[in-house]
């Protein structure tokens, strides 16, 4: 049976979209109703080689973690009770697909005696997103919660704000207490 072409990948794009909280922990003996406001630790943007879509995805997944944030109780502040510190690591990847006699025949070379092996070919390739979120104790300086999310970052800008609210969102469907 054939498939059309827009129903494989729509269901390889939506496959591949779905965010992925690998970490979500808090720290042990923490109530976290003692805290009522929170701030940023100053993100280093050093060495970064497009700064200005990089600047302003940072301030969307502020905007996004300070949505959520208030949601719970909490406010900003400039003398916050926890401080959140945001490590963001994106990765080029490679999608590969392996060959097969069906599909990849041996072509004939001229010689009788030929060999085919089956082997990884690359068919595209995608970044792949990794925020890691630590929330601090202003006070005492130690981690009270930390998650990580990963998803597959979008090609066009004008996607990136959907895709860090979305990852957000998931990521603080971890988060203990209200929401």
């Amino acid at each position: 049976m054939r498939y059309p072409f827009w129903l494989i990948f729509s269901l390889c794009v939506q496959a591949g979209l779905a965010q992925k909280v690998t970490k979500s922990e808090w720290a042990a003996a923490t109530d976290a109703a003692q805290f009522k406001t929170f701030g940023f630790f100053d993100i280093d943007t050093s060495g970064i080689l497009s700064p200005e879509n990089y600047i302003a995805n940072i301030e969307v997944l502020k905007k996004a973690v300070a949505a959520e944030l208030k949601l719970r109780g909490y406010t900003e502040s400039t003398q916050p009770d926890v401080k959140i510190n945001m490590g963001i690591v994106v990765v080029e990847k490679a999608q590969t697909r392996e060959t097969n006699f069906v599909t990849d025949r041996p072509r004939y070379m001229g010689q009788r005696n030929y060999s085919w092996k089956s082997e990884e070919v690359v068919v595209g390739t995608y970044r792949e997103g990794t925020l890691d979120f630590h929330l601090i104790d202003a006070a005492t300086n130690k981690m009270l919660w930390w998650a990580t999310v990963t998803d597959i970052l979008p090609d066009k800008q004008k996607n990136m704000q959907k895709t860090i609210e979305r990852g957000v969102k998931k990521m603080f469907g971890k988060f203990p207490g209200k929401g």
